[in-house]
């Protein structure tokens, strides 16, 4: 298990002592003690430990303020922690905040060759990259002028190509990719894939929960500077999603507050709708957990509500493991006119053929006392609910090929002679 460990955090800590006045700062620098009314002591971090695992991608999520990149620069070793330890058991490239690293009235390509002697690399080593970080980079001409011309879009294109360009097995990167066009971040996409491929460990802050789906195999919730929750990509950043939900309502929701029928917040707020558990039937009606594609499949939800709810709206929102959405069914859209009566009771959800390929799905249930479908943005559901609880799709006995996510009915036809429609 150790050989598989890159890099070991044990009780990390970094306190910070802010001063009230910028003068305290300076005396304090120079080893005048100063009164302890001028200075706020800010724990940053606090007992944080984990290990990362050789060829995973670890996304790293939470607040502004929660110490994300104060993190990073401990695991980069830019800063030194207030306690605990960090290991590093291999080469690591780090590209924190943009705005460091490079000197402004040198040119791209000083600053690449620059940043090689700063990582222990001679030009010899930086030679063999530069090809890889100029092409990637695509800064054509600029790159011969200083980095204090560059726009942000064109520095984030400089430090990330030569960041992921470097002979290093492990990768730290802060949330860089915000701030390029969406040419360069689909560039960026696919060289975490290609970082994947060889085997590379990479650990990413980002707020983009889309893009931590998408691109990490685990996730670490950090928040006023410890882990609150470390697991599947999917399963934290449901459960950090439903965090901001209940201080949305905190905030909005009176503290008296009594469910009302359409009162979406004070559910919430109250839990007066609860999804107690959900069952995957098969064609008898039986709990299962595998399933063929073509099969029936019932999706019930077991739910205990506290107010009846006459025009409810529920989704069901299908996912394979690494948080891609296959597929949303909501009744609304579906005209079924539901019920949702005070007490214990259940919904369901038929899938008369399961048209899904072979791989393994979770779902996510939400209950709304009514949908506005127009409105992405403003907390709607009365419960959101969103476990780690999968079934398998089996692959065909024989097939070894990938059939893809979705496995869509199709006939096929042959004809002899010129296609339909073409002139001769």
């Amino acid at each position: 298990m150790m050989d598989r460990v890159v890099l070991s955090a044990r009780g990390l800590s970094k306190k910070y002592r802010l001063h009230h006045r910028g003068r305290h700062r300076l005396l304090e620098f120079f080893g005048v003690p100063v009164g302890g009314g001028s200075v706020t002591e800010h724990w940053a971090l606090h007992d944080v430990s984990f290990d990362v695992e050789r060829g995973s991608t670890v996304g790293i999520i939470g607040r502004n303020g929660a110490g994300k990149s104060t993190l990073l620069r401990l695991l980069a070793g830019t800063v030194a922690p207030t306690g605990g330890e960090v290991q590093v058991n291999a080469q690591a490239s780090a590209l924190l905040e943009l705005g460091t690293g490079f000197h402004p009235d040198l040119t791209g390509h000083e600053n690449v060759y620059a940043s090689g002697l700063y990582l222990g690399l001679d030009k010899q080593a930086m030679d063999r990259v530069y090809g890889d970080v100029v092409a990637f980079a695509e800064l054509g001409e600029f790159l011969h002028q200083p980095v204090r011309t560059y726009s942000t879009g064109m520095y984030m294109r400089l430090a990330f190509s030569l960041a992921t360009c470097m002979p290093a097995e492990i990768q730290i990167i802060d949330e860089v990719l915000g701030v390029g066009d969406l040419y360069f971040f689909r560039k960026c996409l696919q060289r975490f894939s290609q970082l994947k491929e060889e085997g590379r460990t990479t650990i990413l802050v980002s707020h983009d929960l889309g893009t931590v789906l998408r691109l990490c195999s685990r996730c670490l919730w950090l928040d006023k500077g410890r882990i609150v929750k470390d697991g599947t990509p999917l399963e934290i950043v449901n459960a950090y999603l439903e965090s901001i939900y209940d201080d949305y309502d905190r905030q909005t929701v009176p503290a008296a507050a009594e469910p009302g029928a359409e009162d979406s917040g004070a559910m919430r707020a109250t839990r007066a709708v609860r999804v107690e558990g959900v069952d995957f039937l098969d064609a008898t009606g039986q709990p299962s957990r595998t399933f063929s594609s073509g099969d029936p499949l019932t999706v019930r939800i077991r739910y205990d509500s506290r107010v009846t709810l006459e025009h409810p709206v529920v989704s069901v929102g299908i996912y394979r493991t690494d948080g891609v959405l296959v597929c949303n069914a909501i009744s609304s859209l579906d005209e079924a006119d539901l019920e949702l009566v005070a007490g214990t009771g259940s919904i369901q959800l038929v899938l008369d053929r399961l048209m899904l390929g072979p791989g393994e799905f979770g779902v996510s249930i939400a209950i709304y006392p009514s949908l506005d479908l127009s409105d992405s943005a403003k907390p709607q559901h009365a419960v959101f609910w969103h476990r780690p609880h999968n079934f398998t799709v089996k692959r065909p006995l024989g097939v070894a090929v990938d059939l893809g996510v979705f496995h869509h009915p199709a006939r096929w036809q042959a004809e002899r002679g010129a296609a339909i429609g073409l002139k001769t």
